[in-house]
């Protein structure tokens, strides 16, 4: 896979709960992402300010980037996503 000219999407500290189906759905396709790099390092939750225990990944699927750190935030306190990541999660799952 050549090379990607994409933004790399992190978490917004604002929280929007969404749907939980649709909530669950997203957060599959983004778990799902092929890990394209890395970091020793352990992810420091935002809300504790402790280390997760969690590797600093860059997940991709061809045409979007996003962090671990943008999973976990979604996934544990409801995080927003950006909304151009969002939009395309769905496009991507078949949900306009």
């Amino acid at each position: 896979m050549g090379v990607l000219n994409s933004t790399i999407f992190y978490a917004i500290e604002k929280r929007k709960p969404l749907e939980p189906e649709l909530k669950k759905a997203i957060l599959k396709y983004l778990q799902n992402g092929e890990p394209c790099a890395s970091s020793p390092m352990s992810m420091k939750d935002r809300e504790t300010g402790k280390y997760t225990g969690i590797e600093c990944l860059v997940f991709r699927d061809g045409e979007k980037l996003w962090t671990a750190d943008l999973i976990y935030h979604f996934d544990k306190y409801d995080y927003e996503l950006p909304k151009e990541l969002l939009d395309h999660v769905k496009r991507k799952i078949g949900i306009q």
